[in-house]
């Protein structure tokens, strides 16, 4: 049975909740452990960077891009490290666009 999540044109979901459903569905497909470990790495950056309470529908281009310089800027991580974290948000936002949990 699936439910709908949105509210007329507004979703109410929040990071930590599309983060629970994408889980949910990297488990359903039977994805190795590791990789969703993998995929972690990428939240946990939106999550500093947002909060968990904050609503998928309000995440904007610009915010994403500014998360990018920030993790660019940050002189600890390596170029493959930060590309490594933006693989798995990229992830994370295909799976909530073509589950139309993004708007």
């Amino acid at each position: 049975m699936k439910s709908e999540i949105t509210m007329g044109n507004k979703c109410s979901l929040t990071l930590g909740k599309a983060w629970d459903k994408f889980k949910r569905h990297c488990k359903v497909k039977n994805l190795a452990e590791v990789t969703i470990d993998y995929y972690k790495l990428g939240y946990k950056d939106l999550l500093e960077y947002f909060g968990k309470d904050y609503k998928v529908k309000d995440i904007e281009q610009e915010y994403i891009e500014e998360l990018i310089e920030d993790l660019m800027s940050n002189s600890n991580l390596k170029k493959t490290s930060v590309n490594s974290k933006l693989r798995a948000i990229r992830r994370f936002y295909i799976f909530l666009y073509e589950s139309k949990l993004s708007h």
